[in-house]
């Protein structure tokens, strides 16, 4: 894809996604490259259905679109080995789901950020 300068007129979509409810670092980082952006860009931010409302909040007034999907992962303490099995497969389940919204959006032209969980 070709990207003019930013003084152009052509729509730049963004894609935004993480897998997590938790939100820390990666979200302010996203919050910040919307406020910066040009104003040409448009943001669509892919996240899990139960995302906590204050993070929504923070992003509603830059006017960007919400895509949501079902499986979420939450960091919490692993007790034990299944309990680290536990996770890891909830972690995995959770990046399918971003995997599968994703694949059924039309990505043709668009620039997609995904921050996956690193626990």
């Amino acid at each position: 894809m070709n990207f003019k300068a930013e003084n152009s007129d052509e729509i730049i979509d963004v894609i935004l996604s993480w897998s997590y409810t938790n939100w820390g670092g990666a979200q302010i980082y996203f919050l910040s490259i919307i406020k910066n952006a040009p104003s040409n860009w448009r943001f669509t931010i892919v996240l899990p259905k139960n995302s906590k409302p204050d993070i929504i909040k923070f992003f509603e007034p830059f006017g960007v679109k919400f895509e949501y999907f079902d499986v979420s992962f939450g960091l919490f303490e692993a007790k034990g080995i299944i309990g680290r099995l536990s996770r890891q497969w909830r972690r995995i389940r959770s990046e399918y789901s971003v995997y599968r919204k994703l694949s059924g959006m039309n990505l043709e032209n668009k620039i997609l950020h995904l921050e996956n969980a690193p626990w």
